[in-house]
């Protein structure tokens, strides 16, 4: 039995995650960090929508969601870091939303390591398909870098809030600020701190660049976008979206069950 069996970080993920040897429609983080492997993915995509850049920088997200969910959610929810080489890391491309992140059986499971060996690590798995990404694309390195960068740190914050930890931890802020540093990714160090309830509030990073470079304001924005005002619109835009969720979708976005408005909110 693979020694991540038992972890408690993908028992409510809604992609499974596989752990045998299968290469079948495989997407590495070694492959992503090719010209050809940046070509596969782009033809494998068929959202409706999708813009020409949203499809040219879709290996960088596919990383940052790997990178999270496989291995930043071990470390938050059961102390354990998993030691993932490019080609031991990615996901399995299947037809019909069967689609399930991949790791390697022979991936060694670890104790945990300083929190700037952490963000030096997932940064330097995602470098070089910020660097695949740039080759074929009208974008500059450093404009990938800081969207790779931003979208990983939002990523790790949401692991966070799912494992139910206090927000901002100084965990996440240092692996954070290694993330950014070692990628030389320009980000914003703010938060969001929004209050959609009578609860704690949630903290979401703030953004430099829209994750997809959306020239507009669209329906389908991420909360937050920067293309949202400025950030006492983003802050509003984050709330009024937590707001808006039903009370299943509101813990596992926040990691805690909703509470009773204030009587002014």
């Amino acid at each position: 039995m693979h020694p991540t069996a038992d972890l408690r970080a993908w028992e409510a993920l809604p992609w499974p995650v596989n752990r045998d040897g299968t290469r079948d429609h495989l997407f590495t983080l070694e492959l992503l960090g090719t010209h050809d492997g940046c070509e596969r993915l782009q033809s494998w995509l068929d959202e409706p929508g999708l813009t020409r850049l949203a499809r040219i920088l879709a290996p960088v997200h596919h990383a940052s969601w790997a990178l999270t969910e496989v291995l930043i959610r071990p470390l938050l929810f059961d102390a354990v870091w998993i030691s993932a080489r490019p080609d031991q890391l990615g996901f399995l491309a299947e037809p019909q939303d069967d689609s399930a992140l991949w790791l390697s059986p022979d991936a060694e499971v670890l104790s945990c390591p300083p929190p700037e060996s952490v963000g030096d690590a997932v940064a330097d798995l995602l470098a070089p398909i910020c660097a695949a990404v740039a080759q074929r694309s009208p974008l500059r390195e450093s404009v990938v870098k800081t969207i790779a960068a931003e979208s990983l740190i939002a990523g790790m914050h949401r692991a966070e809030r799912s494992a139910a930890l206090p927000e901002p931890t100084e965990w996440m802020t240092a692996v954070s600020a290694a993330v950014a540093q070692r990628l030389e990714a320009n980000t914003i160090d703010r938060r969001l701190e929004c209050a959609p309830d009578a609860g704690a509030p949630v903290v979401f990073p703030d953004r430099r660049y829209c994750c997809v470079l959306s020239d507009a304001v669209r329906p389908s924005c991420c909360p937050g976008c920067p293309r949202v005002g400025g950030q006492s619109d983003r802050h509003h835009h984050v709330t009024t979206w937590l707001r808006s969720l039903g009370d299943e979708e509101f813990l596992d976005t926040c990691g805690r069950p909703r509470e009773d408005l204030r009587p002014d909110g």
